[in-house]
């Protein structure tokens, strides 16, 4: 009857991986905002936006973040249709595709485009310098280009500390302060000026669902930052610096699993509730490793069952949680890059991984939103 329940379990985990499934681990929020800068790579971000790091040491900092490709509109796009859309930067077209504007009205929730020196409400005209559409994603789908959608495309700043605002608000600085013609200084000068009027508002304070992701589009272009990934090192768009703020953010964190900007998108979709998230953010990994949703204590572990230190591909990967709460999901992740997600306790899956050295993660999260976890290393002959 064990091994009969045993394998009622291992099975229901394999169909369950077939389901594309985000770890509940994002908490739930009425207010995600999202601020997109420009092209520049990690390692000049950390070094040259002393307030953006200060905001991410103080909240969490996402180190493995790389963008999908180069090209303003068609990186954009990704946050928020979760496929490329477009690449033409001069494009007057408005497109017919699934995106975060069209997943929201279907939910009844409701969205801002805040964009610096847009010279009037609902302007979905190319560029009025220093403003430029191709900044502004959203202003590209039929969804908005209707007379009541485009009347949430809105000149910056308004009177955000006190503005009813959306569900869903997309913050985008004009050319000169998104460090694309101004520099990367004037940028973070633009941060530290904008940023604590949000962080006033009464969902960013102790007990809040706020949810601030400040991030960029592509690396350096001029370099070029073509990485995809430590293990990957071209033909996308760059690692870049990303920090998630909140009041259930936890403190001083830092991430180092593999994302990419439908990692931003689908947790935007799992934070706001949304059913569906457009795209390939569907099946993407979250920003969950950011979130502890209860304060106090929890005892556990995780054992890797199977493989050993080394294996033959396909990896026989078989893994057991336990903690003082339920275990409510787990993940694999392999080389920082997650590769299986699944409901409850136990992990038993074959993982095809070429030759060479691997790190495994083991990763868990139980119903009071602790995170446990057991990494090892695994050469695949």
């Amino acid at each position: 009857m064990k091994n009969y329940l045993r394998n009622a379990v291992l099975l229901s985990c394999s169909v369950l991986a077939l389901i594309p499934l985000s770890v509940a681990q994002v908490p739930r929020s009425k207010h995600v905002w999202l601020i997109t800068e420009e092209n520049h790579s990690y390692e000049k971000a950390v070094v040259a936006m002393p307030y953006l790091m200060s905001l991410g040491r103080q909240y969490g900092i996402a180190t493995q973040h790389y963008a999908n490709m180069h090209n303003s509109i068609a990186a954009l796009m990704h946050f928020v249709a979760g496929k490329t859309v477009t690449t033409n930067n001069n494009t007057a077209a408005f497109f017919n595709a699934d995106n975060i504007v069209r997943q929201l009205m279907t939910q009844g929730l409701t969205w801002k485009a805040y964009q610096e020196s847009l010279p009037s409400v609902g302007f979905l005209g190319i560029s009025s310098y220093p403003y430029v559409r191709r900044h502004n994603p959203l202003a590209y789908f039929t969804d908005v280009d209707t007379p009541v959608q485009r009347l949430n495309v809105v000149p910056y700043p308004s009177d955000i500390t006190h503005d009813l605002a959306a569900n869903y608000n997309y913050i985008t600085p004009n050319l000169k302060n998104d460090a694309h013609d101004g520099t990367m200084a004037v940028a973070d000068a633009w941060l530290k000026s904008h940023v604590p009027a949000i962080l006033a508002r009464p969902e960013f304070q102790p007990g809040g669902d706020g949810l601030l992701i400040i991030t960029f589009d592509e690396g350096d272009i001029g370099g070029v930052d073509s990485r995809c990934s430590k293990t990957d090192s071209t033909g996308c768009g760059g690692r870049v610096l990303t920090v998630m703020v909140g009041p259930q953010v936890r403190r001083g964190f830092q991430s180092t699993v593999w994302h990419n900007h439908e990692s931003v998108l689908k947790t935007t979709c799992v934070a706001l509730g949304l059913p569906r998230c457009p795209g390939a953010a569907q099946s993407a990994n979250d920003f969950g490793e950011f979130f502890l949703t209860s304060g106090g204590a929890t005892s556990g572990s995780v054992s890797i069952l199977s493989p050993g230190t080394t294996s033959a591909s396909p990896v026989h990967v078989m893994a057991l949680a336990n903690s003082s709460a339920p275990i409510s999901a787990m993940r694999i992740y392999v080389d920082n890059k997650a590769m299986y997600s699944t409901g409850g306790s136990s992990v038993d899956v074959h993982l095809s991984l070429g030759a060479g050295v691997h790190n495994l993660v083991a990763q868990a999260w139980d119903t009071s939103g602790a995170v446990i976890n057991k990494a090892q290393i695994l050469t695949v002959k």
